[in-house]
């Protein structure tokens, strides 16, 4: 199970393809400039397009063996026992996983801005950190 920002992601694929469309057109309809500077205002939007995609990368990826957070810079894998708590408060911009080691980490792939669909993957997420991170039986 995969959860993605959804304004965030439609955001950026706007922005994308308006700079995209922007950078485009003024490479061809500018007068008096040369076949470099033009190639320069594709190379601009290319540029644009690749920092925009690092934007619309965080997800977080359930599957059997942990959470696989992914954000802007960083990925990390987590094993369901090592997460104790996830919070998303109000004040949260995302997802927030509270660690057995006293740390937390930031999974920007749940968003608040997302609203409702925000805290419904915030509370699938609880639930499938609750259901999978029995501590085992000594013994």
């Amino acid at each position: 199970m995969t959860f993605r920002p959804w304004l965030a992601t439609w955001m950026l694929i706007g922005l994308a393809v308006a700079v995209t469309a922007a950078l485009g057109t003024l490479a061809v309809v500018l007068p008096g400039i040369d076949t470099r500077d033009r190639w320069g205002f594709v190379g601009l939007a290319a540029l644009v397009v690749v920092g925009l995609s690092f934007l619309a990368r965080p997800r977080v990826r359930a599957d059997l063996d942990g959470l696989d957070i992914v954000n802007v810079w960083r990925r990390r894998q987590l094993r369901w026992p090592e997460v104790v708590a996830v919070r998303l408060g109000p004040g949260d911009p995302w997802l927030v996983l509270d660690l057995d080691d006293g740390t937390t980490v930031a999974a920007m792939g749940v968003q608040s801005a997302d609203g409702v669909r925000g805290r419904r993957a915030a509370t699938q997420i609880a639930a499938l950190v609750a259901a999978n991170s029995v501590a085992p039986r000594d013994g």
